[in-house]
C-alpha cells in the first residue's frame, strides 16, 4: 500500500518458521527492481525465501497520485501476519537508497497513460510468464538492506 513514507508491505504467511520470523525481523535483505511494461516488481530476498510485490499507480486514489509521485521519501514498512490468527507477528521498516526509489516511481508515471484495468492485465500475465527467480536475473537494480 502506497503511503506518504513510501509504502508498506503487508505479508500474510501460513505457519511461520522461525527462521522466516527472525529473516523477517532481522536478517539479511536484498530487493532487486525488475520492470516488465511499465510495472515495477519488487522482489524481497530474505535469507532463503523471497517474496514479489508490484505497484499499480493507479490504484491509489487520483489525490494521492501526484504527491505519491513527486515525494522523495524512501521507507518500506514490512508488516508480517500470521493467516490463521490473524495476529502480527513482526514488523521491520526499512529505507531504500533514492536512486531505487526514485527508480519505481519513475516507472510508475509510465502507467498514468494507462487504465488501472490495463495495468492490472499486465500484471497478471508477467506474474504467469516470468518466474521470480528470473525477475532476479534479470533486474535493474538492486539494494542490499544493510
Amino acid at each position: 500500500m502506497l503511503n506518504e513514507s513510501f509504502f508498506d508491505l503487508v505479508c500474510v504467511l501460513n505457519s511461520i518458521t522461525t527462521s522466516e520470523l527472525n529473516d523477517w525481523k532481522e536478517g539479511k535483505l536484498t530487493l532487486y527492481l525488475y520492470e516488465k511494461r511499465d510495472v515495477p516488481y519488487i522482489i524481497f530476498q530474505f535469507g532463503n525465501w523471497s517474496l514479489d510485490v508490484n505497484i499499480n499507480i493507479l490504484k491509489a486514489r487520483n489525490d494521492k497520485i501526484a504527491k505519491w509521485l513527486a515525494s522523495d521519501s524512501n521507507l518500506i514498512n514490512l508488516f508480517l501476519i500470521d493467516e490463521a490468527t490473524g495476529i502480527l507477528k513482526a514488523m521491520r521498516t526499512i529505507s531504500v537508497s533514492l536512486d531505487f526509489a526514485y527508480e519505481i516511481r519513475n516507472i510508475c508515471k509510465m502507467q498514468l497513460s494507462y487504465s488501472a484495468q490495463n495495468i492490472n492485465k499486465v500484471i497478471m500475465q508477467t506474474i504467469q510468464e516470468i518466474p521470480t527467480d528470473v525477475m532476479m536475473r534479470h533486474n535493474i537494480q538492486k539494494y542490499i538492506v544493510r
